[in-house]
């Protein structure tokens, strides 16, 4: 679900920007060259980044492969692949107790599954007693099961339980940076066709005279 949704958004990004070439009276293939694809792939890769900076802030843990997004390109495009986890935590998700605005998840009969709180509590832990001014004395927000394999056990259950009923709130992190990411494509073939033409305009002796006519 999130690499259709997530691919969209790129697929989309690319029909548009590649749609406006149709008023140029060529053939879409003249432009889709290995340079258009160099431009595309540092647009996505870009979304890529804003995307992991934004599960960073947030302070989400890596559970679900959340950060688990990849670029694929083939000769047809370039597809952004992401995980499920990601989808649910950008839209939220209502609670079977609790409804979440403007989400279209809703837990059912299926619960989310508490190896990934035992992983996001052991992960948290962790990641406070390497922190350089960590206080040990006033732990983590875990830090009383801290080793305790049968507390953190009880504690991941309790925690689906409450997401089980209460769902959590949408994160939005990455359909905010879906606009960028279609004006980035947009400018970057645009960017291109403008080059393009300019440098294939040529006298009646073969002279490339674009630029000269830019200049005038």
């Amino acid at each position: 679900m999130a690499a259709q949704n997530i691919r969209s958004a790129s697929a989309a990004a690319r029909a548009n920007a590649l749609s406006q070439l149709d008023s140029l009276g060529s053939s879409r293939s003249e432009f889709t060259t290995e340079a258009v694809f160099s431009a595309l792939e540092k647009d996505a890769a870009n979304f890529i980044e804003r995307v992991h900076e934004n599960i960073n802030s947030a302070g989400i843990a890596n559970t679900g492969g959340i950060s688990d997004i990849r670029m694929v390109v083939s000769d047809t495009g370039i597809d952004i692949v992401g995980k499920p986890y990601l989808i649910y935590q950008d839209k939220g998700v209502s609670g079977v107790e609790r409804t979440r605005p403007d989400t279209p998840f809703k837990y059912s009969d299926k619960k989310p599954p508490a190896s990934a709180f035992i992983e996001m509590i052991k992960r948290k832990n962790l990641n406070l007693r390497k922190e350089e001014f960590y206080d040990h004395n006033s732990g983590s927000p875990h830090s009383d099961v801290d080793g305790d394999e049968a507390a953190i056990k009880s504690l991941s259950y309790a925690m689906r339980e409450s997401i089980y009923k209460e769902g959590f709130p949408a994160k939005n992190l990455f359909s905010k940076e879906v606009p960028k990411l279609v004006a980035d494509v947009t400018k970057s073939v645009s960017d291109f066709a403008t080059d393009f033409i300019i440098s294939s305009i040529r006298d009646g002796y073969g002279n490339n005279i674009g630029k000269v006519g830019l200049k005038k």
